[in-house]
């Protein structure tokens, strides 16, 4: 839109002055922006595409780490909907899992200690037993 004016008021003037040295500095000036601002836009759009790349590939990473692969659609679909929670759900269900596990392992160690227990005291009944099986034998005799 600025281009298409700055167009307009070159070609006014140059209808009204062909030759004047101020109208072709401005059309050569123009001309220069014009191509430096396209140049620079190219290289914004190279940068921003590199940096889209990198966290696409660093995210990608991050998400195998945790176990979960993704195709390369299914990732863009993910970062198309902007859904933060998706790249943390794998997480949070393997913290759950291993709550699960921890509480399981430790009902299974409270259930080996009263096991224990039991047989210390079933060996103490056994002690006890042979004990009075021997003082009743030397009774006897």
């Amino acid at each position: 839109m600025i281009d298409n004016l700055i167009e307009q008021s070159i070609e006014t003037e140059e209808q009204n002055n062909k030759s004047s040295a101020d109208l072709r500095i401005r059309k050569t000036q123009h001309s220069a922006l014009s191509r430096k601002f396209v140049e620079v836009m190219t290289e914004y759009n190279r940068t921003q595409t590199d940096y889209r790349e990198r966290c696409l590939a660093r995210i990608k990473r991050q998400l195998e780490i945790t176990g979960r692969t993704t195709t390369n659609e299914e990732l863009e679909e993910m970062l198309e909907q902007g859904n933060p929670a998706v790249f943390t759900q794998g997480i949070i269900m393997e913290t759950q899992q291993a709550r699960q596990t921890l509480a399981d392992i430790e009902a299974r160690h409270a259930d080996i200690i009263k096991l224990e227990n039991s047989i210390r005291e079933l060996h103490d009944m056994f002690m006890d037993m042979a004990m009075l099986v021997e003082n009743q034998v030397i009774y006897c005799l």
